[in-house]
């Protein structure tokens, strides 16, 4: 853990100040916790942007059009007086932005936080569910020290006042899984915030469900993955690979639904090659999976971008990067033993 009262307070007086410029930066294919952390920080603090260099997934573009947020796609630092990481354990998830970034202040809650040796402030609590918990934190101190006119109060700006409530409970919502790994903290802040900001469960479900032409194309995934199984044990566990052309995220998913200890499944498409990685809750509490440090492990053999949580992980190797580093993009066959192999590294199987 990186966190102190005196960070969190260097924190804020750089986020509070309207004479610096600032840009908060995603990782690649940002979700609503990077992103709802992103967007919460800009609706409280002024002179802010948000940049997402490498996308953003689906879900997040959900949240962005329900709030009317932008981000920049292809942001000039040079032009911000300071940069801001949020929800990224490691340089490596965002690539080649590194070399153009300086001196960031970072705000993360991985437990597999990679260091940072050039930046500025580091925020980070790996007891958190979500980052943004950590921006949740960083808002009441901000309201508490007077140094935002924002304020969970009827006076308060309404847009602005929904924009918090909404980015900052989507963000923790998807990043737990509905929950599903969040710890007494996590519910605590989301009553506060419930109650605060007057929306509903109902309001962010809805975000994430207003595209429903999504939803044939996850089936299918689930479907064909299934269909293309294969499975195995180590140790204890069954572990269940297989593939897909789109929605690896969910198709993962869905294998632990039908039995598998842990799945990890990956697509190919002609831009990127990517890999999702879930587990169910008794692989990580019984059995010590850690699928954010075995992604994070194989995806620097490979060339890959990778990290996440214990029971949920993904990876990334967009192919245009790959080819000016000179890195052989691996196939779906060998990224799945690679994965494989990771995982018996890490529970010893």
């Amino acid at each position: 853990m990186s966190r102190s009262f005196e960070t969190l307070s260097r924190i804020i007086e750089t986020l509070a100040d309207e004479s610096v410029s600032k840009v908060v930066v995603v990782h690649h294919n940002g979700d609503p916790d990077a992103v709802g952390s992103a967007l919460a920080l800009q609706a409280v603090f002024q002179n802010i942007r948000i940049a997402a260099p490498l996308g953003v997934s689906v879900p997040a573009r959900n949240l962005l059009k329900a709030v009317s947020g932008e981000v920049l796609e292809r942001p000039r630092y040079e032009d911000f007086d300071q940069v801001v990481i949020v929800d990224t354990s490691n340089r490596v998830q965002l690539g080649d932005e590194m070399e153009r970034i300086k001196e960031p202040i970072i705000i993360d809650h991985h437990a597999y936080h990679e260091p940072w040796p050039d930046a500025l402030f580091l925020y980070v609590d790996p007891n958190k569910a979500s980052c943004c918990e950590l921006v949740l934190e960083i808002v009441e101190n901000a309201i508490e020290e007077r140094l935002t006119d924002f304020d969970f109060t009827a006076g308060t700006d309404i847009d602005r006042l929904e924009t918090v409530g909404l980015s900052l409970v989507t963000g923790i919502w998807t990043d737990t899984a509905g929950f599903r790994h969040a710890n007494p903290g996590t519910f605590d802040s989301v009553a506060r915030l419930l109650t605060a900001t007057g929306i509903s469960i109902a309001d962010i479900l809805t975000i994430l469900e207003q595209e429903p032409e999504f939803h044939d194309g996850r089936r299918e995934a689930n479907l064909k993955a299934a269909q293309r199984m294969e499975w195995t044990e180590i140790g204890d566990l069954v572990v269940a690979t297989s593939h897909v052309s789109a929605y690896e995220a969910s198709a993962a998913r869905a294998l632990t639904l039908i039995g598998a200890d842990v799945a990890f499944c990956v697509s190919d498409t002609k831009d990127e090659i990517r890999a999702s990685a879930r587990a169910r809750k008794k692989a990580v509490d019984d059995h010590g999976v850690r699928l954010g440090h075995v992604m994070n492990r194989v995806g620097k053999r490979l060339g890959f971008m990778g990290g996440g949580h214990d029971g949920a992980a993904g990876m990334n190797l967009p192919k245009k990067d790959a080819q000016k580093k000179g890195i052989t993009v691996p196939g779906i066959e060998e990224t799945l033993k690679a994965l494989l192999e990771g995982l018996r590294e890490e529970i010893g199987g």
